[in-house]
């Protein structure tokens, strides 16, 4: 049984060590087989490093399968040039659009400011002439009142003090 495990560990420790091997070529790594070996080793020892291991490989091959491949796409992509070229000329109309874009919207912001406070001047005026009207109206009928109550007084026959 100990032969049996000695070969599946032997099979595992060079199937490990051929997978460094290969992520050396791929990284472009320097290294020979005795020290791919004694990583193998180290890997089958602990389970840990072996789901490392196993993480590590999917990451480089992808990265190096997937992502850089992508990344050198767009370094070529022409699109990148141009746009960089054309990047200053944007940078200096965002330098003079941005001082203009707070100018209009202060001066929008005044404008709407002042018609605000005309308004409020309007409503304050408004006010002023209704309550001004109220108290014309209260005077006129405290007038008509008081002559009222004097000619009602004059009809029952009351003499009047002047008498």
């Amino acid at each position: 049984m100990r032969l049996f495990n000695r070969q599946k560990s032997t099979e595992r420790i060079k199937k490990i060590a051929n997978q460094i091997y290969q992520n050396r070529l791929l990284k472009g790594k320097l290294g020979d087989k005795e020290s791919d070996w004694v990583a193998a080793q180290k890997i089958t020892k602990n389970p840990l490093r072996y789901w490392l291991f196993i993480s590590n490989r999917n990451l480089t091959l992808l990265e190096k399968k997937l992502i850089e491949p992508c990344a050198n796409w767009l370094d070529k992509a022409d699109i990148f040039r141009i746009i960089e070229k054309i990047f200053p000329i944007l940078e200096a109309i965002g330098v003079i659009l941005i001082p203009i874009a707070v100018l209009i919207a202060t001066q929008r912001y005044t404008e709407h400011q002042e018609q605000r406070d005309l308004q409020r001047e309007e409503n304050r005026r408004e006010e002023d002439r209704k309550r001004l009207q109220q108290e014309a109206i209260k005077n006129y009928i405290s007038q008509l009142s008081t002559i009222y109550l004097s000619t009602t007084g004059e009809m029952n026959g009351s003499v009047s003090p002047s008498e």
